[in-house]
């Protein structure tokens, strides 16, 4: 959309535009980073008739002000300790960090699911480690809608704030319409699992911890460090290789993906090398927004715990054997010819992605969720 009509001139009148959308001439405009329609005093997220402000109190206040004397609207609530805003809740920590989970959402579901199995402490429960049934279920619509259902209400949950189940939940979604009663119980499982770790939030800022690995980063994490993590689970259930894609800004996760590969990989590198290509695709995807929303140039580094698949993405040249992988990175090593982005090769025992393409046990799984960002309080 066109920027300027969501700006709010402080010191001059608005100008008026020519026929080609450009300032007209002689005009002067504060100096700003992104564009010539002025600085930034806040930011404005809608979603339908819902409203989120960020900014100076001052700024917001005056805002709210202007907009309550057009529209109708109910009391503004200010993040003091905790707000809710399209299904999330965003709170306040102590330490000025912002921390993002769904708590609410999680409680109202499972009241829907009262009858709950006892697993153990981690996601990736006993029924889905062994995979789908040997045999096919007679499936019919009183099995399979509230299978669906669940898998839905559960994939609404781990895109937005639970990235330690979204694994799951892709494995589910790829059984549900073959196995229905095999993949409720699994949702059910999983939804057990949710409700004992019911605390644990995705941590933004304050930029102050240690990197708790002991790799060191490429980059220290703070406001203007942008990374991207790949990992792959190599022919997995036989066939098709799984995908862990992440994204981290902000010193947390802003985006993730588990996914089945969409054709079978013929080696471990390739179906690395595919997993580094769609994540940096991701990362391509987003970092344009954050940037701006940010208002800050970031440093971008793409972390892969494959040594071959790092060699395909920095080197061109080589066999011939391996002509074909070359030819798919080679939009990445123009990237990385024209120092848009480094890659960082990154152990495996602290490959942040590996929870979103394998069964972890529960202490690997609670190390990986801590190196990415998420917070589990006292008591949580």
């Amino acid at each position: 959309t066109d920027p300027s009509l969501w700006k709010i001139c402080k010191d001059e009148p608005e100008p008026t535009e020519d026929q080609t959308g450009e300032p007209p001439s002689g005009h002067k405009t504060p100096q700003a980073k992104f564009g010539w329609w002025g600085l930034y005093l806040g930011l404005l997220g809608v979603y339908v008739d819902d409203l989120m402000v960020t900014g100076s109190r001052a700024e917001i206040e005056c805002f709210m002000s202007a907009l309550r004397k057009l529209w109708q609207t109910s009391e503004p609530c200010f993040l003091e300790t905790s707000i809710r805003f399209c299904g999330l809740q965003l709170e306040m920590g102590e330490d000025g960090s912002f921390l993002l989970w769904q708590g609410d959402y999680l409680q109202d579901l499972l009241e829907k699911y009262p009858q709950l199995p006892v697993v153990p402490s981690r996601p990736m429960v006993s029924a889905l480690a062994q995979g789908p049934p040997d045999h096919l279920e007679v499936v019919d619509l009183a099995s399979l809608r509230p299978s669906q259902k669940i898998v839905g209400e559960l994939l609404w949950l781990s895109g937005r704030s639970r990235p330690d189940v979204a694994y799951c939940i892709s494995k589910l979604g790829q059984w549900v319409s073959k196995t229905p009663r095999h993949v409720m119980q699994c949702a059910l499982e999983v939804l057990s699992y949710l409700k004992r770790t019911r605390g644990y939030r995705i941590r933004y800022g304050p930029f102050t911890d240690p990197w708790l690995g002991g790799n060191p980063l490429l980059v220290r994490r703070d406001a203007s460090s942008y990374e991207t993590w790949s990992d792959a689970s190599f022919g997995q259930d036989g066939g098709r290789s799984q995908s862990g894609l992440l994204t981290i800004a902000g010193g947390g996760p802003i985006a993730w993906m588990s996914l089945r590969q969409t054709f079978t990989a013929l080696s471990t590198a390739e179906s690395e090398l595919v997993a580094a290509v769609d994540a940096l695709t991701l990362g391509q995807a987003l970092r344009p927004l954050y940037e701006e929303l940010a208002q800050t140039e970031t440093s971008w580094t793409a972390y892969c715990d494959s040594v071959a698949g790092c060699q395909l993405l920095l080197f061109p040249s080589g066999s011939w054997r391996t002509r074909h992988l070359r030819l798919r990175a080679i939009a990445v090593h123009e990237m990385i010819e024209d120092e848009v982005l480094r890659i960082q090769h990154h152990p495996g025992e602290e490959m942040g992605a590996d929870c979103l393409t394998k069964i972890l046990p529960p202490m690997r799984l609670i190390f990986l969720l801590t190196l990415l960002g998420m917070y589990m309080p006292q008591g949580g």
